[in-house]
């Protein structure tokens, strides 16, 4: 049997889709993430517009410093919470002073999160966690402050195009009198993409297929 440059052409393409492509059916993959936080106390927004690592708002002796965090995934996990002063891969840390003289209780923190990776996040790449402020100091030592996310603690991301999902949780944090920084610690779960094939590789599959189609044909045709 003869082959003809059609055909030579089809087998290469298989060959090609088989040894290069991108597999042909979608596959999950990990997620890597970017983000900055920013925080402030009692709804009074003074975040800027794109966050910045090292700045603080406080509310009477309780500090809190942005910070930013970055890492992949592995097996949809990712865990955020690394050294409190460096102000890298936590969500920021609190600092309590050792002489703050004010009653905590129902007070409320406002904790942003804005991501740089992974684009395309369903409702923006800005999301918020309201904590609610417990306790009191009055003297050093005495009492303290809980910061309770409740029931924000907890939020599902999409992405726009439906390509995949991940959850993030942020931990409470407890501190006395002069204690800090305390990270801000917390953890994403469940992430991944669906990475579909390329569509050269379609094609070149495609052709490949093709191909053997002919050769198919031409022997059943001398059988």
């Amino acid at each position: 049997m003869r082959i003809t440059r059609g055909v030579k052409l089809g087998l290469l393409g298989l060959g090609l889709a088989g040894s290069v492509a991108v597999p042909v059916t979608a596959r999950a993959a990990e997620v890597t993430f970017n983000a900055t936080t920013c925080g402030y106390f009692n709804g009074t927004n003074s975040c800027p517009s794109t966050f910045v690592s090292g700045q603080s708002a406080t509310l009477a002796g309780l500090t809190y410093t942005n910070a930013t965090f970055t890492g992949t995934t592995s097996l949809g996990f990712l865990g955020i919470g690394n050294t409190a002063t460096s102000g890298i891969d936590n969500l920021g840390a609190f600092s309590l002073a050792a002489t703050p003289t004010a009653n905590y209780q129902g007070q409320t923190f406002t904790l942003l999160i804005q991501f740089t990776a992974p684009a395309g996040i369903s409702g923006g790449q800005t999301k918020t966690y309201t904590a609610t402020l417990i306790g009191n100091t009055i003297v050093t030592s005495n009492g303290g402050v809980n910061i309770g996310f409740d029931g924000s603690a907890t939020q599902t991301f999409t992405f726009a195009d439906g390509s995949g999902t991940f959850t993030l949780h942020v931990n409470d944090v407890a501190l006395i009198a002069g204690a800090g920084p305390v990270a801000v610690t917390g953890y994403i779960s469940g992430a991944s993409v669906t990475v579909t094939p390329e569509p050269a590789s379609m094609l070149l599959f495609g052709t490949g297929l093709a191909g053997l189609g002919l050769i198919t044909r031409r022997r059943m045709k001398k059988a």
